[in-house]
């Protein structure tokens, strides 16, 4: 049996997986020909949607979820040309939420694991919804039981007795925005991206991003990044000053 790359990061065993095949393109990679953290993030998302709609979950109250929180652990790289192979299913169930496990495997040695809480909304409120029952018969089985938390973990304000305290204005452009006028949740790792470059030149890192409330446009954010020698922290403000998102990046050895 497969064994987990971390306790948060089950493999598959049993129900429903929908698996896909892409090629890495070069607006995928960065100078180094690396695959980027917001081209893995759409992956996830597109996966993700490809498996909704397969499942045949096509009108709006089924389509409405919003990410809480993502887990990226690269044990591998990917580069341009690599071919790739996801493979996405249900990892585990809470309440209101549900764990989105997928794993990206290329064709010469990408590696990479994910786990994304999605939480499952009333589209006319944006409050927590209720699964419907078909969502659960169809899903269930694949989450084997595991009960996963939406809570978040990062703390909500840099630690200022340890210093490596920067703070950077990020430009949010109309290309970042969905038709919420929110920034897309890909766009959102590009800051992260940004601003993580020592800890993503490791063959091996492990990239979370939490939401607090939605990033929206068209004002200009202002991201705070604490600094270590092997990690990373984001805290990502609204023009209005409310946080939005925390971010986590560290280096991981095999």
């Amino acid at each position: 049996m497969t064994e987990p790359v971390a306790a948060d990061l089950l493999p598959h065993r049993t129900g429903r997986c929908l698996t896909a095949v892409r090629p890495i393109r070069i607006t995928d990679v960065d100078p180094r020909g690396r695959l980027r953290l917001d081209a893995i993030a759409r992956y996830l998302q597109d996966i993700a949607n490809d498996d909704s709609m397969d499942a045949g979950f096509t009108d709006e109250a089924a389509m409405a979820w919003v990410v809480r929180r993502t887990v990226i652990v690269q044990l591998a790289p990917g580069h341009r040309r690599e071919t790739v192979t996801a493979a996405t299913w249900c990892g585990g169930l809470g309440r209101r939420w549900a764990d989105r496990r997928t794993t990206l495997r290329g064709d010469r040695g990408q590696h990479i694991e994910a786990s994304s809480i999605w939480v499952h909304v009333d589209p006319a409120t944006g409050t927590p919804a209720r699964f419907p029952e078909a969502f659960l018969e169809l899903y269930a089985e694949s989450a084997e039981g595991r009960k996963v938390s939406s809570k978040l973990v990062h703390p909500t304000a840099p630690d200022p007795t340890t210093g490596g305290i920067t703070e950077h204005r990020w430009a949010i452009r109309r290309t970042d925005l969905d038709p919420w006028n929110h920034v897309n949740n890909a766009a959102t790792w590009a800051i992260v991206e940004e601003h993580a470059r020592p800890q993503l030149r490791a063959t091996g890192f492990r990239a979370e991003l939490e939401y607090r409330n939605a990033l929206n446009g068209p004002d200009d954010a202002t991201v705070t990044v604490q600094s270590s020698a092997d990690a990373n922290r984001l805290w990502i403000n609204d023009a209005a000053g409310e946080l939005v998102a925390t971010a986590l990046v560290s280096v991981t050895t095999p």
